[in-house]
């Protein structure tokens, strides 16, 4: 498991900032492996995120998919449709290489519950699950898959 440290927004709370301990950690067998991150300390978890996983020694990385949890909401009557979740700037990364994504958690004007509900709070802290329109309910753990793949090589080392 490798650890790092991260700024992690405190969520609705748009002018306080919090550090936090973020632990990533790579599980991999029989060419296909796994990205989780958890969050430690007191922010209201992750926020984004931007991940590479990178093989030496023979591993390469072949394909990577941010698997994140994101959702559709039915609108209301202030938003349409709309996504929750780790939806902005998602993408699936090159072969490992640039998995991010990131939740709505500014927005102009004042406070609005319905894009509140576009943000879900304690990723990476606590297990949850979410009605979406389409996929029926995602549900995740408390140490969050973020990303998986597929790999090559049998001797070597993957690093996140």
């Amino acid at each position: 498991m490798r650890t790092i440290l991260a700024m992690i927004a405190v969520l609705g709370m748009a002018t306080v900032a919090q550090a936090a301990m973020v632990n990533l950690s790579i599980t991999a067998g029989g060419g296909e492996w796994e990205v989780r991150a958890s969050v430690v300390g007191g922010s209201e978890g992750i926020c984004d995120f931007g991940v590479d996983v990178v093989g030496s020694g023979g591993v390469t990385v072949d394909s990577s998919l941010n698997v994140a949890p994101e959702g559709l909401n039915p609108p209301t009557e202030t938003l349409p449709y709309e996504w929750w979740g780790l939806t902005d700037m998602r993408n699936d990364g090159a072969a490992g290489i640039g998995i991010v994504a990131s939740q709505k958690a500014i927005y102009s004007g004042a406070p609005d519950p319905a894009q509140d509900t576009l943000v879900v709070q304690g990723l990476g802290q606590s297990a949850g699950s979410r009605a979406c329109l389409v996929g029926g309910t995602i549900t995740w753990d408390a140490d969050i898959l973020l990303a998986s793949g597929t790999y090559t090589g049998s001797v070597g080392t993957l690093t996140v």
